[in-house]
């Protein structure tokens, strides 16, 4: 009887040895991870320590997307992390030069070169940040500062950057205004706008949202499929002293993504660089389900 359990015994270990072929084993890596960050390179950067704010949280997301590559193993990993600069006309440098410059593609290397690559890729990556920046900045006045085009990028770029079959995770630096857009190349349609001018209309007044539900006052909803990318929008920052404007920033923005059908949307106020960083990271290495419930990998 011990005889016959012991075989019994063996032959249980040899199928889950046998089950866990190598295709398995990638499918449970899941999906590759497609880190996106777009910069807002407009006036915001006139505010003190900004440009050297947005340098510190993109390193973080690459130490996100580091750890991912990492996690799953550097052979294995098709992830890819990408820098886009939102459409901005007039400016001193050349914007796709330093988009180049900061994309890396982990499944388009040979497995002899993807740690190497990723290892000098870390290295490289602040001193073209700092030079960017440095580039970027045109002085402290506003009207120095060409438009800056976020409804643009969404209607004509997001979906062309974004991978099927993908994880896609788009973080936008921004203070949450789209008051440089680039109106000449997006009409109002009723009361939808390429901007959010309209929120003079409610600022000061209690019952902003209300007024914006009641009236579907908005940012024009772009008509593309963005159903397989999460967004998650860091920096917001008032312009104005009036109570509700970071409630009213926040707002918008979810109501903008929720009407583009963008599965899971975070919009984090602008709070202390640690604060925020850390906040960000746990955000994008969270895993979401289909509700777009969190579900902490703490758990």
């Amino acid at each position: 009887m011990k005889t016959i359990k012991f075989i019994i015994s063996i032959l249980s270990l040899l199928a889950v040895s046998c089950s866990d072929s190598p295709s398995d084993q990638v499918k449970e890596l899941g999906s590759p991870v497609n880190f996106m960050i777009l910069l807002d390179l407009s006036d915001r950067l006139i505010t003190q320590g900004q440009p050297e704010r947005d340098i510190e949280i993109v390193k973080a997301v690459f130490e996100e997307f580091n750890a991912n590559v990492r996690r799953n193993l550097v052979i294995n990993s098709r992830d890819k992390f990408q820098v886009i600069i939102a459409p901005q006309k007039g400016v001193p440098y050349s914007s796709s030069d330093y988009e180049n410059a900061m994309f890396i593609d982990m499944g388009s290397l040979s497995s002899g070169v993807k740690l190497k690559n990723l290892v000098e890729f870390e290295k490289r990556l602040n001193n073209i940040l700092q030079e960017l920046y440095s580039k970027a900045y045109l002085g402290s006045s506003t009207s120095s500062y060409p438009g800056t085009g976020i409804w643009q990028f969404f209607n004509e770029n997001l979906e062309f950057l974004s991978g099927k079959n993908y994880d896609n995770r788009l973080v936008v630096l921004t203070d949450g205004y789209f008051d440089l857009e680039d109106y000449s190349r997006q009409l109002p349609e009723g009361k939808r706008y390429p901007t959010t001018s309209f929120l003079s209309s409610v600022r000061n007044k209690s019952d902003w949202k209300k007024i914006i539900e009641s009236n579907d006052l908005g940012l024009i909803p772009v008509k593309k499929e963005f159903s397989d990318i999460k967004v998650f929008v860091t920096e917001i920052n008032p312009k104005y002293d009036f109570q509700y404007e970071s409630d009213m920033l926040v707002y918008i923005w979810e109501k903008w993504c929720r009407e583009m059908k963008i599965s899971v949307t975070e919009v984090l106020v602008k709070t202390s660089l640690p604060q925020t960083t850390n906040l960000l990271k746990s955000k994008l290495s969270a895993n979401y389900v289909s509700d777009s419930k969190l579900i902490s990998l703490a758990k």
